[in-house]
């Protein structure tokens, strides 16, 4: 899911951005896992992008550096929310469901 979103899904991406090519969808979404993957795991900071990305030299096209750049800019806080709500244990219980059980004469 893209930021908890459920209409938004791989297949639905496919037919919007490639929808003659599914091979190439696949292509350009693993590029795009493996290389979020890389940022949130080595947590790189806004001021530490630009190393980043010349330092994937020819994995990165320019037009590519670029759109990383844009997205990481723009999404980067959003991502470690969206990450920090999966994986944290809330202060609050968001959700219960119980049942009490009597036993009764009859």
């Amino acid at each position: 899911l893209y930021f908890e979103d459920a209409d938004i899904t791989d297949e639905f991406l496919q037919e919007e951005l490639y929808p003659d090519a599914a091979e190439e969808f696949e292509s350009a979404l693993d590029f795009a896992l493996t290389v979020l993957v890389e940022l949130v795991s080595q947590d790189v900071e806004i001021s530490k992008l630009g190393a980043y990305v010349a330092g994937k030299g020819d994995a990165l096209s320019d037009g590519q550096g670029q759109m990383v750049t844009k997205f990481w800019k723009s999404q980067r806080s959003k991502i470690y929310q969206a990450l920090a709500k999966q994986t944290c244990w809330q202060d609050k219980l968001t959700g219960v469901s119980w049942r009490v059980d009597v036993k009764t004469k009859s």
